[in-house]
């Protein structure tokens, strides 16, 4: 009788402020990179709303300037993605 395989659980999305996340620290948890927020709570995935600013595309890569009235992060696309197109 073969052994089931080991489902792969993922980790719960926080829906947090890009503030907290720029005072936050990335810190390793079993090689597993972690945000250590400001309230010392450890989180591994983020949900966030924010509006965006600026798309801009250079060569291949696509940054886009998000905000959500706590703080703006850039985020950076090196692959084409299709939703980022439209």
């Amino acid at each position: 009788m073969a052994e089931p395989t080991p489902s792969f659980q993922r980790e719960t999305a926080h829906k947090i402020l890009l503030g907290q996340m720029l005072h936050g620290k990335i810190v390793q948890e079993e090689g597993v990179p972690l945000l250590m927020l400001p309230s010392l709570e450890k989180v591994a995935r983020v949900n966030v709303i924010a509006t965006i600013l600026i798309k801009e595309k250079v060569g291949n890569i696509t940054n886009i300037l998000i905000d959500d009235g706590t703080g703006q992060v850039v985020l950076r696309f090196f692959e084409q993605v299709p939703l980022i197109e439209q």
